[in-house]
């Protein structure tokens, strides 16, 4: 199956489509999305995924077509329901800004540099749908449509985020049973490793695990790792052995498009 088969098959089906690459976390990617409608918030099919799931399951092009379409018909309708056009409500757009974090990128997008090394945050809307969210990343323009101040907009972002966050003890079979590990991300789950960024947060998490110091592992773009180091402990091996099972765990089980950095890091207070 061929990306050209489940477009003929839309197009049979009375459908025009727009092919258009999309820059997902540094990795370009081809977005396909179906167009029978003037509403703003359509879905972006990333087709090469769509194939290689369709062909694991042996589904033919006219299936994946109309799942597409269904899909398709399902985000208009909740647009409806949401009483579009949302993007151009002031109040609706505040309560779904968040920040979340992906690779250093050239997009032209509004972003800023973190305090780790090869991670940058930036803005977007995170809008529940039908079992996922759609989601779009802000640019200056946005903002200007809005009259809102970049500023503004990352002060909101971060305070929505801070409401979110959680964190969760955790096991894994790569260090030793007695290391302690957790999970940092939002409440969702989804675009969450940013809540790492919320020093407070972070710094609260350390009180009460009574450190000084934390090893953070950027687990993917959803979530970071948090390891305590006590004082008894080496604190620069156990950084470069965590820097090692980032780079393994990246190669092996991290979808590209998902990845951060090769490395671990420290935060100490």
């Amino acid at each position: 199956m061929n990306k050209k088969e489940i477009i003929d098959e839309l197009h049979k089906m009375g459908y025009e489509v727009k092919e258009e690459t999309l820059v997902k976390n540094g990795v370009n990617v081809l977005g396909v999305s179906i167009i029978d409608s003037d509403r703003f918030m359509i879905p972006v099919f990333h087709i090469d995924d769509i194939i290689k799931k369709a062909e694991s399951i042996g589904a033919t092009a006219r299936a994946v077509a109309e799942e597409m379409l269904d899909i398709h018909n399902d985000a208009i309708r909740e647009s409806e329901e949401l009483d579009k056009p949302l993007l151009f409500s002031k109040e609706n757009f505040k309560k779904n800004l968040y920040v979340a974090v992906q690779k250093e990128s050239k997009e032209d997008i509004i972003k800023r540099k973190t305090e780790f090394e090869g991670i940058e945050k930036y803005l977007f809307l995170r809008i529940n749908a039908i079992e996922t969210f759609w989601t779009t990343k802000i640019k200056r323009g946005m903002l200007q449509n809005i009259d809102m101040a970049e500023s503004e907009a990352w002060a909101i972002a971060e305070e929505n985020l801070a409401k979110e966050i959680e964190i969760a003890r955790m096991t894994s079979p790569f260090l030793q049973e007695e290391k302690k590990m957790f999970i940092i991300s939002n409440k969702v789950m989804f675009r969450g490793a940013s809540a790492v960024l919320n020093r407070e947060a972070v710094k609260v998490f350390a009180e009460i695990e009574n450190v000084k110091r934390i090893i953070v592992i950027p687990s993917s773009i959803h979530e970071m790792i948090l390891i305590p180091c006590y004082e008894n402990e080496d604190v620069e091996e156990e950084l470069k052995r965590c820097s090692e099972i980032v780079e393994l765990v990246n190669e092996e089980k991290v979808d590209p498009t998902e990845r951060l950095t090769n490395r671990a890091y420290l935060i100490a207070f």
